[in-house]
C-alpha cells in the first residue's frame, strides 16, 4: 500500500487524529479501486511502519472502518482485517434511524417509491438492453413459479431491476434502500389478510408485471411509464394508511410479536 504517512500530512496529532487520518487514507483506496473487495490488509507490522504510528492506534483505525462496514476483522491463523464494499443494507440502517428519529412512516416511504420508480421504468423501458429484457422475463417467470410465501420477494427484485438498469447509479442505490425500507411493510400489510387475499394480491401484481414486460419489449417509454405509475398507484391505494413507524431492530432476542416490525 501506498500514501502519504498522517504524520507528513499533518505534522505532530494525537493518536486519535492519526486513527482517523489512516483510516481516511484506506477508505480512499477502497473508494478509487485499489484496495478490492476481499481484500487482506498488510500485516500489522507493515501498516505501523508504512504510517509511522503504534499498534493501538493502527488498531483503532480498523476499528473505525469495521464500524462503517468498510473491514472484516476475522479472526485465526489466516485472520487480520479484510476490505469489504459497502452496501445498500448498510447504509439502510443509517438511514433507518434517520427516518426513526423524524418520526416517518411506511406511507413516506411509499411516497417516495411513486416520485422515482416510474420515471425510471420510462428510461428503462427506453433503454433496455436484449440482456435487460431477458432478466425481466427470468423474474417474472420466477414470480409465476414462487410459492405463495416467497412472492412478495421476487416481486420485488422486478421493482429492483426496472430501477438497476435504468442507467443512473445514484437511482439504483435509492431504489435498493426503498426496497430494503418496504421489506418489513410486505410483513405488516400481510398481518390478518387472509389466503384468499394473498392469492389475489398475488395475482394482480403478477398480471402487471406480465404486462409491462410487453411495453419494454415495445421501447415503449411513455406507455411504460404511465402503466407503471397505474400499477404503483393501485398498490399505494391499498397501502396509503400505512402510518406503522419505522424502527429499529430491537437489540435483545426477538419476541413474536416485535419479529414483525423489523425491517
Amino acid at each position: 500500500m501506498t500514501g502519504a504517512s498522517p504524520k507528513d500530512a499533518v505534522g505532530v496529532l494525537r493518536s486519535p487524529k492519526f486513527a482517523e487520518l489512516i483510516a481516511q487514507d484506506i477508505r480512499l483506496k477502497i473508494a478509487n479501486g485499489e484496495l478490492r473487495d476481499g481484500d487482506a490488509l498488510p500485516v500489522e507490522t507493515t501498516l505501523t511502519k508504512e504510517y509511522g504510528v503504534s499498534r493501538p492506534t493502527l488498531r483503532e483505525a480498523f476499528r473505525i472502518l469495521e464500524s462503517e462496514g468498510l473491514l472484516i476483522m476475522r479472526r485465526g491463523g489466516r485472520g487480520g482485517p479484510r476490505v469489504q464494499h459497502p452496501s445498500s443494507r448498510a447504509a439502510t440502517n443509517g438511514i433507518r434511524m434517520l427516518l426513526q428519529l423524524r418520526g416517518a412512516t411506511f406511507a413516506d416511504v411509499f411516497a417516495v417509491r411513486l416520485i422515482v420508480e416510474h420515471p425510471a421504468a420510462r428510461q428503462f423501458a427506453s433503454i433496455a438492453t436484449l440482456q435487460d429484457i431477458a432478466d425481466l422475463k427470468r423474474l417474472v417467470q420466477e414470480q409465476a413459479e414462487a410459492a405463495l410465501s416467497d412472492h412478495p420477494l421476487v416481486a420485488a427484485q422486478v421493482h429492483e431491476l426496472v430501477i438497476e438498469r435504468a442507467g443512473n447509479p445514484l437511482l439504483a442505490v435509492l431504489g435498493e434502500i426503498l426496497e430494503e425500507l418496504l421489506e418489513l411493510e410486505n410483513v405488516t400489510s400481510s398481518r390478518g389478510t387472509s389466503h384468499q387475499g394473498f392469492v389475489e394480491k398475488r395475482e394482480t401484481a403478477l398480471e402487471a408485471h406480465q404486462k409491462f414486460v410487453a411495453f419494454v419489449e415495445a421501447h415503449d417509454g411513455a406507455g411504460a411509464e404511465q402503466f407503471w405509475r397505474d400499477h404503483l398507484l393501485s398498490s399505494a391505494t391499498l397501502r396509503e394508511q400505512n402510518l406503522v413507524p419505522i424502527e429499529l431492530a430491537p437489540t435483545g432476542p426477538l419476541s413474536a410479536p416485535n419479529r414483525a416490525r423489523v425491517i
